[in-house]
């Protein structure tokens, strides 16, 4: 993933493999998140940290190109929910119609879409998931 080179590296296991998940834990890379990348290669992602627990999180899916599964995840490791198959926003997508999904948890993972169902990710599967700082 070309611009998440510039976010460290993390790998949790789960139920059906690992993942390599690149780490958003400051404001700007969680703003820009997957942004304008063309496609997740399988197994890949990206992890978003935040400081402040289990709160319900809004997710607005901006100029984000290629369809995701958005894994939404406690801070004890339990996922909460799954959003599959988020729709891909094309640039320049008016306001009110970019895909918007909402989620409680500590972390997120956005995956290629049907990425969450081939590693297991379920609401109730447990992972750990390493400890990052959020800033």
């Amino acid at each position: 993933i070309a611009h998440a080179a510039a976010c460290r590296p993390l790998e949790v296991r789960t139920p059906r493999g690992t993942i390599r998940l690149a780490v958003a834990n400051t404001e700007l890379q969680r703003e820009h998140g997957l942004m304008n990348v063309p496609f997740v290669p399988a197994g890949q992602g990206m992890i978003f940290v935040f400081s402040d627990g289990d709160l319900d999180r809004g997710f607005w899916m901006k100029d984000t190109i290629t369809p995701l599964d958005m894994v939404f995840v406690r801070r004890d490791g339990t996922v909460s929910s799954v959003a599959v198959n988020v729709p891909a926003t094309p640039p320049k997508t008016p306001a009110e119609k970019v895909a918007r999904r909402n989620g409680a948890g500590q972390y997120v993972i956005e995956l290629g879409a049907g990425q969450a169902g081939q590693f297991g990710l379920l609401p109730g599967t447990r992972l750990v998931i390493p400890t990052v700082d959020a800033q």
